[in-house]
């Protein structure tokens, strides 16, 4: 007990240091000099002692995912499209919505059938009444409560529906069985998968390879006195000079090339993840079943697309998932040039080429021993986020249409986890763009490297030769001349 209680004494102490003591450390020569080094803008000690830990803090801190603790401030967004309580949520409108647009339709096709009658009648408000029924966090924890003992979440949140509705609207109470009729957890787990899937990709990805493509072609046209010439390498040798703004452009290029199946000429749109509604071998047979006279096909593709999805007519109990491998490859496959151009550029970065160096920051360290070192630690770090990433996705891609005969629960857990390389992607994007903006071109370097290598003018000048209709092989003649026979 003694041994606890002192530990908690040091550990007071630690936090709260009297100011006379921070005097004594601002006046040591080491100490003080440390201090100064982290630039004018540093804290004062007594805040460095004082800070405060917060739950929020510490949950951060205790984080075992990085993505989601020390990176959290990138990947923020994706608490509201892969979390839990954004699925749960969301599950809960793809539900209501079924329900609202099943009552209508029948209703309307078959009103002397319809068991639904008054909730196919009710008004737009009503409608919006409704519609706001699975919409707060609590909602979600207490279907949770009731999937302790369905141990089904999809039916747990069916059932809960159906209270809410019996008890915001007790004239419903005889047709809540409007909630989840004749339907599968895929037709509604399905169209949530494609919801979050358009989210991920439309809504968090492309606006961010937008984003990294234009910082990149902005740093390469806002290079001082340029264009910036650099010596081009094949084989790793000095080849022939290009610019620095030719090859960003080149690989921005192959970006939208990689990214172009994303978008649909037909549609002249982004092509759109599929929904999914057809029972639970994909043949509607409850549906049919219940109502044989009705064109469920049609209000299927209808209900689907009014979602934001697009419809596909054959089914098994879930997507056949061939456009969801496709749009993941697609993506992943995008990640390749950027991986390029960023490996590339910390290769210029280093020695012994050195063509770009930070610019120095006031109380930054490149290396925690190595003054003399300014390491892209960002960048490597982003590259082997984004190879993780690309790994992640293609076997996503891989294993969503292997599932065996109409189904299994296995895109389940590939579609709740789709958030974890969208995080790697996101937190990559914010380090690439925050450190190529922290390098400038050593022009001393550079044109060190050109005017030791001259030879790497050797082709034009050939080439002119021949244009010229020089007698002889105008290539053997350069290559004699060359000051760089290497």
């Amino acid at each position: 007990m003694r041994q606890n209680n002192t530990k908690l004494e040091m550990e007071g102490k630690m936090q709260r240091v009297s100011q006379s003591t921070i005097k004594e450390l601002m006046e040591h020569p080491i100490i003080g000099a440390m201090i100064k080094g982290y630039g004018g803008k540093f804290p004062n000690l007594s805040e460095i002692f004082s800070v405060e830990l917060s739950a929020a803090d510490l949950a951060i801190l205790e984080e075992p995912i990085p993505a989601l603790g020390r990176y959290a401030k990138n990947t923020i967004p994706l608490k509201g499209i892969t979390s839990q309580l954004a699925v749960s949520l969301l599950r809960f409108r793809v539900m209501m919505e079924y329900a609202i647009k099943l009552s209508e339709f029948l209703q309307e096709e078959w009103p002397e059938m319809n068991p639904f009658k008054k909730i196919g009648w009710i008004s737009e408000d009503e409608q919006s009444e409704l519609l706001c029924l699975g919409r707060e966090n609590w909602e979600v924890a207490a279907a949770e409560i009731i999937e302790k003992f369905t141990d089904h979440d999809t039916a747990a949140a069916g059932d809960f529906l159906k209270l809410m509705i019996a008890t915001a609207k007790p004239e419903f109470r005889d047709e809540v069985e409007v909630v989840h009729f004749a339907c599968t957890s895929e037709d509604v787990m399905g169209n949530v998968f494609g919801l979050i899937g358009n989210q991920l990709v439309y809504d968090l990805f492309v606006p961010r390879l937008c984003d990294l493509c234009e910082t990149l072609l902005v740093y390469s046209a806002e290079i001082k006195d340029g264009p910036l010439v650099l010596p081009a390498f094949t084989h790793n040798q000095a080849a022939e000079p290009t610019t620095l703004g030719k090859k960003v452009t080149t690989r921005v290029s192959a970006i939208l090339s990689s990214a172009k199946f994303l978008y649909d000429g037909e549609t002249e749109g982004f092509r759109s993840f599929p929904g999914k509604f057809s029972g639970a071998t994909g043949n509607l047979i409850t549906h049919y079943a219940a109502y044989p006279d009705l064109d469920w096909a049609d209000f299927a593709d209808k209900f689907v697309s009014a979602l934001g999805l697009s419809y596909d007519p054959l089914t098994d109990q879930s997507s056949t998932y061939v456009v969801e491998a496709n749009l993941l490859t697609c993506v992943a496959n995008t990640l390749l040039p950027i991986i390029k151009f960023v490996q590339d550029f910390i290769l210029l970065a280093s020695c012994p080429a050195q063509f770009f160096v930070k610019k120095k920051k006031p109380g930054q360290k490149g290396s925690s021993i190595m003054p003399n070192k300014s390491n892209a630690w960002a960048m490597e770090g982003a590259v082997e986020m984004l190879y993780k990433a690309r790994h992640d996705l293609l076997l996503t891609a891989e294993r969503l249409p292997l599932y065996p005969h109409e189904g299994n629960m296995g895109r389940s857990f590939l579609f709740r986890d789709l958030g974890t390389p969208f995080m790697n992607i996101l937190v990559a994007f914010a380090r690439i763009t925050r450190e190529i903006k922290a390098y400038v071109p050593n022009k001393s370097k550079i044109n060190a490297v050109l005017a030791e290598y001259p030879g790497m003018s050797g082709s034009a000048i050939q080439t002119v030769l021949k244009r010229e209709g020089i007698r002889g092989d105008a290539y053997r003649i350069i290559q004699e001349i060359s000051i760089n026979p290497d």
